[in-house]
């Protein structure tokens, strides 16, 4: 995936990542980083680092980037902030990388020479990428401590989460749109093999599910009702994402419950 992404999208590419984004997710998301919105955040074009709001800027660094997705060695400055360890490829390189500090699984420090040392950086999606740091430059052993440091933090209250300052307009509780955003993945557009169903109106069937669930078109209330008695705590199948495409689904539930007596486990 990141190795087809990095290497330029085709216009089908372009296409479905739209889907996925949604307008307005997309914009938004444009307006905080300044990056583009049809773009993983693994992969930006030159020169898009815009710091949120409450991003601090640790130190910056020139460095370069050897990376399975990249020929050769790329040289750009590294910037490592409060929230991500984002590289700056020189004029005329490949693209940038944006990596946020979280996505962080290991990383290892190894000396190649006498002037550098190498700074490999393994994430929990499975990107790996290794920089070439100058031992000559005054910030090279900082840059390996600072970014431990901020990479796995001995107390959760350090995360970026807690100083991410923007503030909405609306609160928290008005954000979310049930009909908007199940029609923006396309499970209530006309013709869906999904629909709408109230059941679970004032939570009286399932507590622990939303009121407004979307189950399979040809499912009628009273089997919703009943399918309830065979899973633990009633929680039924319900559509969570649909694919834009070819409309594979992920549904959500609780496992079934087993046994003579149906008991719960």
């Amino acid at each position: 995936w990141y190795q087809r992404r990095v290497r330029g999208m085709s216009a089908v590419d372009e296409h479905e990542q739209g889907q996925y984004d949604g307008g307005a997710d997309a914009a938004e998301r444009a307006d905080q980083t300044g990056s583009d919105p049809t773009q993983p955040p693994s992969q930006q074009t030159h020169g898009s680092f815009v710091q949120l709001p409450g991003e601090e800027l640790k130190l910056q660094q020139e460095v370069e980037c050897v990376d399975a997705c990249f020929d050769g060695h790329i040289r750009g400055q590294l910037k490592l902030t409060t929230y991500r360890l984002f590289f700056t490829a020189a004029e005329g390189e490949p693209h940038d990388l944006d990596i946020p500090i979280h996505s962080i699984l290991k990383i290892d420090k190894k000396s190649q020479a006498e002037n550098s040392y190498s700074l490999s950086v393994q994430c929990k999606q499975f990107l790996s990428v290794r920089f070439t740091v100058n031992k000559q430059e005054r910030k090279s052993k900082d840059l390996y401590q600072t970014l431990t440091k901020l990479a796995f933090p001995e107390e959760g209250i350090k995360l970026f989460a807690y100083e991410y300052k923007k503030r909405h307009k609306d609160s928290g509780w008005e954000i979310y749109d049930f009909e908007k955003e199940y029609t923006r993945i396309g499970a209530l557009k006309e013709k869906s093999k999904w629909r709408h169903s109230a059941v679970n109106k004032d939570f009286a069937l399932i507590d622990s599910y939303p009121e407004h669930i979307v189950v399979p078109a040809e499912i009628s209330e009273e089997f919703i009702k009943k399918s309830t008695y065979f899973r633990s705590i009633g929680r039924i199948p319900a559509l969570s994402w649909l694919h834009p495409t070819n409309e594979a689904s992920i549904t959500r539930c609780s496992q079934p419950c087993v046994g003579l007596s149906k008991k719960e486990v």
